[in-house]
C-alpha cells in the first residue's frame, strides 16, 4: 500500500523519487539506458557564515518605531529598507551536490514491462524492465548506518552490462573544493570561505572489468555492478565532523564490495521500517484505484474523481520524507527537505522561519517522529549566539532574536527587501515555541532543562524590545508576515504596531516560559515580568465581518484571499482559541476562514496544508477532505512532491517544490483523527464522511501516549492506548467507550465535558472499545 509506483520513466525533476538519510538524498529518475541520479548533501551551501548586521540600524530604529506609532507608515518602512536590512541582504543559498549519469550501451528495441517504483516500508527505489527479452533492474538506497548511497545495476543476461557513469556539478563547478569564497570571519569562529566538500564514488562487480578512464568509470561486460557514491563536507556543527573529505571518503569507499550491497540493504531495510512502521493510516478504499500507477490516480483526482487512498499514502509519504530529510545529528529539513537540483534555488532552499520552517516539523510528534525534531533544536541553540548580537548591535536590547529567515550557520539578521516580511523580530521565538511542544509530548525533563535557557534569551530579548501603548503591551515595529492593509487614505501598509500572530507567540512563549521552570523546580528570573506583561497583551479581537482581527484596527486587507493565515496562528498551531474558554472566538476564526476561502485561498500548497489543520481544529473533516483533495489535485507534483503554485499553472510560470505542504498536508491528516492540545485526547474530532472505515496505530498525544484505533460506518470501534510515563489520561469520543487493561475493565470517571478520566501506569496499555 505505501509505495510510489510509475510505468515511465521520469521525464521532469518533479516526477522523479526520493530517497534520503537525513544527510545525503538523491532523485532516481529510473530512466532505462541513460539517466542520471541527482544527489543532494544537507551542509552544501555557497559560502560560509558572514556579518549582516546592518551597522545603522541602532541609530534609526528609534526614528522608525516613532513613525509607525505616528501612523506614518510609508516613511517608517522606507527607512526600514534603508537601516534594517541586512548588509548584505541575503542569506547563504543551499546548492545541488552532484548528479550522477550514467549510460548503459544497448541495441534498438522495444521496452516492455516497465516498472519505476519507491517502496516507502523499505526506503528502497527500484526500476525494472524487459529489453530484448533481457531483464534489467536498477535498485538504489541511501543507507543511514553507512552513511552513503549504494546503487545496483543488474541484468540477467551474462555480461551483459556494459556502462559508464560520470559525476558531475553544474557545467564548470568541480566535485571537491570550497562552497564559495566570499566569506568573513564572525568572532574568530571560522576562516574564510565555506566548508570544503568531496564527492567520490566506486563501482564493484563480481567478474568484468572496472576501470577509471579520465573523468568516466567505465564497467565492462558484467551481469551485476554496484555504485557507492558519497559526498561529505567539513561543516563544523554536526556531530559527525570530518577534517579531510578527500581521505575520509577514499577509505570509507575502499572498504565496499559488490558482496556488501544484499547486507547494506537487508540493514537498511530493517533500520528503516522499524521506524516508518511506528504510525501507518489505512483508509478502505476501492482495489481497483489501489492498483493504479500513482501519476494515474493523481489525474483521476483533477478530473474530480474520489480516491481517499491517496490520502493515507500522502500520510505515508510525509512520514518517509521527514525520517528522510531530518535525522538526530545534522541539520532540519530546509525549504525543499533536502533534494535540490539547482545551484541558485528559488528562496535560497535555506530556512523560512516566519511559517515554512515551523510547518517542516508540525507532523513530527503527532505522527511518532520526536527524534525527527532534533535537529531544529540544535539550529535554535546556535542561533542563539549570532541572536544575542543582532538583538543588541540592530535594536539595543539584551537577549535573543531571529527575523523571518535563517541558514545553517544560524544566521540572525533580516532577510531580503520584503516590507511585508523581513523586518519582523518574533521568527526565532516562534521556533523556540516548538521546545514546549515536544516537551509536551515526551515529557522529557532534561530536554527542557537543556533548552530552557533559548526561552529565556527570547523572553529577556522582548522584556526590552516590548513597549506599552494604550495600555497594551506590543511588539513594535512589527508585520502579520507578508500580509498588507490599507490604510484611511488608500494608501496600503504592511509596518504595524502589534498584531494577532505577535500576540499568539508572546502567549506561548511566556507560557513556556514559566511553566518549564515551574516543572523543573526553578525560579524564573524574569516570572514578575512576563506575568504583568501576559496580563497586558493585546486581547483577541473581532472586525466588522465578525472576523478575528489581523492587526490591531480592522483595516481593509489589500489581498483578501492572502496565502498566509497568520492571524489564526491562537487556533492552530497554538491551542488558545478553543470551543472550551472563547467560542466566540473560534466563530470568528471560521468567518476569517470563510472570507479568505471566498477570494481564492490556500492557493500554494502550504497554505492549503495550514487550511486542513485549521478546518480539523473546527471539527469540520468534511471541509479539510476538500482541502487534501485540493492540495492533492492542484498542488502536487507527479511524485507527491508539495508545489508552490497550482499545478495547472506550471505552463508558463516555473514550478517551486516546498515541502512545507507535504509536512502540513501530513499533520492535518493526523490532526483529523486525533487531537490533545487541551489536555484531553480527542479520539476521531474530525473525520470526513467519506472516510467510513480504517485504522491508524502509533499515532502520538501530549502526555507521552500512543494511541492505535480503528473504527467502522464513520464511528470509532476500538483501540489502544500505551502510556509511556504514567499521566493521567483524559478521553474524549462522540461513542460511550469501555476501558481495560489485561481484560479487567478500568475504573474511570466521568467530567461535566463528557470526558473519560483515569490515571496510568507507566509503560502500560489500555484497550479501548466503544459500548
Amino acid at each position: 500500500m505505501n509505495c510510489l509506483w510509475y510505468t515511465e520513466a521520469a521525464k521532469s525533476w518533479i516526477e522523479a523519487l526520493p530517497l534520503g538519510n537525513g544527510r545525503l538524498g538523491a532523485m532516481i529518475s529510473g530512466e532505462p539506458f541513460c539517466g542520471q541520479i541527482q544527489m543532494n548533501e544537507e551542509s552544501i551551501v555557497y559560502g560560509g557564515p558572514i556579518d549582516r548586521i546592518n551597522p545603522d540600524a541602532a541609530k534609526y530604529f528609534p526614528e522608525i518605531r516613532k513613525l509607525v506609532l505616528e501612523g506614518k507608515i510609508r516613511e517608517a518602512q522606507k527607512l526600514e529598507l534603508f537601516a534594517l536590512s541586512g548588509t548584505p541582504q541575503s542569506e547563504r543559498p543551499y546548492q545541488t551536490m552532484c548528479d550522477v549519469n550514467y549510460s548503459i550501451d544497448h541495441e534498438e528495441g522495444e521496452i516492455r514491462n516497465y516498472r519505476r517504483e519507491l517502496d516507502l516500508e523499505k526506503g528502497v527505489a527500484s526500476t525494472s524492465f524487459v529489453h530484448n527479452g533481457a531483464q534489467y533492474r536498477m535498485r538504489c538506497l541511501i543507507s543511514e548506518k553507512e552513511d552513503l548511497m549504494a546503487a545496483e545495476f543488474s541484468t540477467d543476461r551474462e555480461e551483459g552490462l556494459t556502462m559508464s557513469v560520470l559525476i558531475t556539478r553544474g557545467r564548470f563547478y568541480n566535485c571537491a573544493g570550497k562552497a564559495g569564497e566570499d566569506s568573513v570571519y564572525i568572532d574568530g569562529d571560522l576562516g574564510k570561505g565555506g566548508s570544503e566538500f568531496c564527492i567520490q564514488a566506486r563501482a564493484v562487480s563480481e567478474g568484468g572489468n572496472v576501470q577509471v578512464i579520465g573523468e568516466h568509470l567505465v564497467i565492462q561486460n558484467v551481469s551485476r555492478v554496484i555504485f557507492y557514491v558519497n559526498g561529505v563536507t567539513t561543516f563544523p556543527y554536526r556531530k559527525k565532523k570530518v577534517e579531510d573529505p578527500y581521505s575520509y571518503l577514499k577509505e570509507q569507499l575502499a572498504s565496499y564490495t559488490a558482496e556488501d550491497f544484499e547486507r547494506i540493504l537487508a540493514g537498511h531495510v530493517k533500520q528503516h521500517s522499524k521506524v516508518f512502521d511506528r504510525s501507518v493510516l489505512k483508509l478502505k478504499e476501492d482495489e481497483v484505484l489501489s492498483g493504479l500507477p500513482t501519476d494515474q490516480r493523481l489525474k483521476r483526482l483533477r478530473e474530480g474523481k474520489k480516491d481517499k487512498g491517496l490520502a493515507a499514502l500522502y500520510y505515508g509519504y510525509g512520514r518517509y520524507l521527514l525520517m528522510a530529510s531530518s535525522r538526530p545529528g545534522g541539520l532540519p529539513a530546509n525549504l525543499q527537505g533536502i533534494w535540490c537540483e539547482k545551484l541558485e534555488p528559488t528562496w535560497d532552499s535555506k530556512y523560512t522561519i516566519n511559517i515554512n520552517t515551523e510547518m517542516n516539523y508540525w507532523p513530527a510528534e503527532i505522527c511518532n517522529l520526536s527524534m525527527c525534531h532534533e535537529p531544529l533544536f540544535d539550529l535554535l541553540e546556535r542561533m542563539v549566539k549570532n541572536g544575542r548580537r543582532t538583538a543588541m548591535e540592530m535594536y539595543g536590547c539584551r537577549g535573543f532574536v531571529a527575523h523571518h529567515n535563517t541558514d545553517i550557520w544560524a544566521d540572525t539578521a533580516p532577510q531580503d527587501l520584503a516590507l511585508a516580511a523581513s523586518y519582523w523580530v518574533m521568527g526565532g521565538a516562534w521556533l523556540a515555541a516548538h521546545i514546549w511542544k515536544h516537551y509536551r509530548y515526551t515529557m522529557d525533563q532534561a530536554f527542557l532543562d537543556r533548552m530552557m535557557p533559548v526561552l529565556e534569551e527570547c523572553v529577556l530579548f522582548f522584556r526590552d524590545f516590548m513597549i506599552e501603548d494604550q495600555g497594551e503591551m506590543i511588539v513594535c515595529p512589527s508585520v502579520s508576515p507578508e500580509n498588507t492593509y490599507y490604510q484611511a487614505d488608500g494608501t496600503t501598509g504592511s509596518a504595524c504596531a502589534g498584531c494577532t500572530m505577535d500576540t499568539g507567540i508572546l502567549r506561548d512563549i511566556f507560557h513556556a516560559y514559566l511553566e518549564g521552570n515551574k516543572i523543573l523546580g526553578k525560579k524564573a528570573s524574569q516570572e514578575d515580568w512576563v506575568r504583568e506583561t501576559l496580563d497586558k497583551l493585546p486581547l483577541y479581537k473581532i472586525g466588522k465581518y465578525g472576523q478575528l482581527l489581523e492587526w490591531r484596527e480592522d483595516y481593509e486587507e489589500w489581498e483578501l484571499g492572502h496565502r498566509h493565515f497568520s492571524h489564526l496562528y491562537p487556533l492552530f498551531p497554538a491551542n488558545q482559541i478553543n470551543e472550551y474558554e472563547n467560542p466566540e472566538l473560534v466563530k470568528a476564526c471560521e468567518k476569517s476562514l470563510e472570507r479568505r476561502m471566498e477570494f481564492g485561498g490556500g492557493h500554494t500548497g502550504w497554505s492549503c496544508a495550514w487550511l486542513i489543520n485549521l478546518y480539523a481544529r473546527l471539527r469540520n473533516g468534511d471541509k479539510a477532505e476538500e482541502y487534501i483533495d485540493y492540495l492533492l489535485n492542484q498542488l502536487t507534483a507527479p511524485n507527491m512532491f508539495d508545489l508552490h503554485p497550482p499545478l495547472e499553472r506550471i505552463s508558463g510560470i516555473p514550478w517551486v517544490f516546498q515541502i512545507d505542504g507535504n509536512f502540513g498536508g501530513t499533520c492535518g491528516i493526523a490532526q483529523m483523527l486525533l487531537q490533545s492540545h487541551l489536555d484531553e485526547i480527542f479520539l476521531l474530532p474530525a473525520l470526513p464522511k467519506n472516510w467510513q472505515e480504517g485504522s491508524i496505530t502509533g499515532i502520538c498525544a501530549e502526555g507521552g501516549f500512543e494511541v492505535d484505533m480503528t473504527w467502522e460506518k464513520g464511528r470509532f470501534s476500538h483501540g489502544w492506548l500505551f502510556s509511556k510515563h504514567g499521566e493521567k489520561a483524559v478521553l474524549r469520543c462522540r461513542e460511550e467507550l469501555e476501558i481495560s487493561k489485561d481484560g479487567i475493565k478500568v475504573s474511570v470517571i466521568r467530567d461535566e465535558k463528557e470526558r473519560y478520566v483515569f490515571d496510568t501506569e507507566k509503560d502500560a496499555i489500555y484497550q479501548i472499545r466503544s459500548k
